[in-house]
Parts: structure tokens; C-alpha cells; sequence
């Protein structure tokens, strides 16, 4: 796999970039190491979520297991 500089430069920043103007994110965190790498979004709610992104975020969840 990709060093941990290469997947920062490569795939965390450009994603951390495309994300950034999403509506309640509060908080970006990116982690890279060897062969891969993580981008986890922190996000203020200020009104309840629709239940249909509650069932999405749990099937990507599932998927990643």
C-alpha cells in the first residue's frame, strides 16, 4: 500500500476538501497511515434527522465490517 504521505496528500485532504462545505459539519478529522486512511465527520444537529439518512449511514456502517 500508499506510505502515510502519499494517502494524506492523495486521498485524505481531497476529501476532507470535498466535504468541507456540507451543511452542520462542525468538525473534520483525517488520519493516514500505511495503506490507508480515515476521514470522520463531526456534526452539529440542529434538527432532527430524517430517517432515511439514519438507515444510510447504518448500511455503510455494515458495510465497512
Amino acid at each position: 500500500g500508499a506510505n502515510a504521505e502519499t494517502i494524506e496528500k492523495d486521498v485524505i485532504k481531497p476529501m476532507e476538501n470535498a466535504v468541507a462545505g456540507i451543511s452542520g459539519v462542525e468538525k473534520i478529522y483525517g488520519t493516514a497511515a500505511e495503506g490507508y486512511g480515515t476521514v470522520t465527520l463531526k456534526f452539529k444537529i440542529l434538527k432532527l434527522i430524517h430517517p432515511n439518512i439514519i438507515d444510510y449511514c447504518q448500511l455503510l456502517s455494515k458495510e465497512d465490517q
